[in-house]
């Protein structure tokens, strides 16, 4: 699970890279699960706290990516994946090949992963009351703060965006749901940037997965209409800048409905669900947690967090395109 984590990761990051252009650019990321049952790391060891860098290259047909140590290798003509650890004293280890046939078979058993951390489905709230559950709406603020930032040496605006999942003519302290704060820095396209955003869509259409199938975030969040509205919007509004992320930053946030706290007291089980967390069946213990502690307390409770920052980019390809002699061509 953790390969797979980094994995995902890796191939959803700031930067998508192309087939049409030699480029290769590095990032520095963070990303953490909370909430429930405590914090999730994606990535472990130091790297949990200072963040991994993720170095992508292209040349040709080929894309390597560089999370840690751990190197994938895609050959859009040859329909192949290497993958391989570095040492420390960086050589390379035992390679392992996947077709993208293989690779197909893989990525959609993502869809039946479970998420319910250990919980029966059928006995949840969601499931009991599903007739009752409120309708949620979706509102979005984006500020230009005027301010600039400097990463891998472009400039950019930076940009901070909020996105609301609330019941319709109620605040989230009245009502409950979710809140997205983003902020983004973008600045001008390098050369090779427009060629290289291409990448991934001739990979995701190549394997025959949609892209959604590749977002680990977007994987929890599917069963739960409420906050995937919320990212599906705010990704809407990402996609109408005219230029390069330089850097990213998302927390998300879920607020129960106070109202749900007073049905415990009273012993009602109406149709008050705990947290947006709440619509999705399938949303593991882990990440959302249900009962008193949480009704309790009400306050906001940050489920997500994730950074990444473009740390170097250059027109030229990275050595690792070429695949070291132990692996199988």
């Amino acid at each position: 699970m953790r390969a797979i984590s980094i994995a995902l990761i890796a191939s959803t990051s700031l930067f998508c890279t192309s087939a049409l252009a030699a480029v290769t650019v590095e990032n520095l990321s963070k990303a953490k699960f909370s909430g429930g049952a405590g914090a999730a790391n994606i990535f472990a060891g130091d790297a949990a706290k200072d963040g991994i860098n993720i170095l992508t290259s292209i040349d040709g047909e080929i894309r390597v990516t560089k999370t840690g140590r751990q190197i994938e290798l895609i050959d859009l003509g040859a329909e192949k994946i290497w993958t391989y650890k570095l040492s420390r004293r960086g050589k390379p280890g035992k390679c392992k090949v996947v077709t993208f046939d293989e690779q197909r078979e893989a990525m959609a058993a993502l869809k039946d992963l479970d998420f319910t951390g250990g919980r029966d489905p059928d006995t949840s709230v969601e499931t009991a009351n599903d007739a009752a559950l409120p309708e949620y709406e979706v509102t979005i603020n984006m500020t230009e703060t005027g301010e600039e930032e400097t990463h891998a040496g472009l400039t950019g605006e930076v940009i901070d965006i909020v996105v609301l999942v609330h019941r319709p003519e109620m605040t989230l302290e009245e009502g409950g749901g979710s809140r997205i704060e983003t902020t983004l820095v973008i600045g001008p396209k390098p050369d090779g940037w427009d060629e290289s955003v291409a990448w991934n869509q001739r990979y995701f259409e190549a394997i025959g997965i949609d892209a959604e199938t590749f977002e680990g975030l977007g994987q929890v969040l599917a069963s739960a209409p409420a906050l995937k509205t919320a990212m599906d919007g705010l990704q809407d509004k990402e996609a109408t800048f005219d230029g390069a992320v330089l850097r990213s930053k998302m927390k998300l946030y879920t607020m129960a409905d106070p109202r749900a706290a007073e049905q415990q007291d009273s012993g009602d089980k109406g149709g008050f669900p705990s947290s947006v967390g709440d619509l999705g069946s399938k949303i593991g213990s882990s990440i959302f947690k249900r009962g008193k502690e949480e009704l309790s307390d009400p306050g906001p409770r940050e489920v997500f967090k994730s950074s990444t920052v473009l740390t170097s980019y250059t027109t030229e390809a990275d050595a690792l395109v070429m695949l070291p002699e132990r692996c199988e061509q």
